[in-house]
């Protein structure tokens, strides 16, 4: 079974070390992370490190909706 995880706040220390913990046991994590350049760096490392990492990047609140569908 392939199970999917929508995460925000991944880029916080709680929120980092969830996300690896969830990759390690082959969730599929959906991270929602605002469009900076250190979250884009971060995200860069996991997804070549973890294939089931999947960084959805936003600039605005109100992308989410439209983002996640």
């Amino acid at each position: 079974m392939n199970k999917k995880i929508l995460l925000t706040g991944s880029s916080g220390f709680i929120g980092r070390n969830l996300t690896t913990y969830l990759l390690e046991k082959k969730y599929q994590v959906y991270a929602i992370l605002t469009n900076k350049k250190r979250n884009r760096l971060d995200s860069s490392k996991l997804k070549k490190k973890y294939k089931n990492f999947n960084p959805i990047f936003i600039n605005d609140i109100k992308e989410i909706k439209k983002k996640i569908q």
